[in-house]
């Protein structure tokens, strides 16, 4: 299964996964591409025991495919997530340009 995020530049976001279960699953997320050791989330990235990951001022280098794992002894579930980073990459600045006196 996949699903397909879009964060905010510059906001504080968070990506849940959800899972039930007779004997409730222990969720865990883990990033499948970037900068960081394969599996391992970013720093300024974190998962809570709920299974909510936790952006805090998205940056273009969030961008990517993170996976919710879910396990218990009845087996595991993954769901690949697609993050995408969506705002204005760039800021413009309107001036006024006044000429001179001829």
């Amino acid at each position: 299964m996949r699903a397909n995020e879009n964060l905010e530049l510059g906001s504080n976001a968070t990506v849940s996964c959800r899972a039930e279960g007779r004997v409730p699953p222990r969720l865990r997320w883990s990033r499948l591409d970037g900068d960081v050791r394969y599996g391992e989330l970013p720093d300024d990235v974190h998962a809570d025991d709920n299974g909510n990951l936790h952006f805090v001022k998205v940056r273009s280098t969030h961008a990517g495919c993170y996976q919710c794992h879910a396990s218990s002894e009845q087996g595991t579930v993954t769901v690949n997530v697609s993050v995408e980073v969506v705002g204005a990459s760039c800021q413009f600045h309107s001036a006024a340009v006044l000429g001179g006196n001829d």
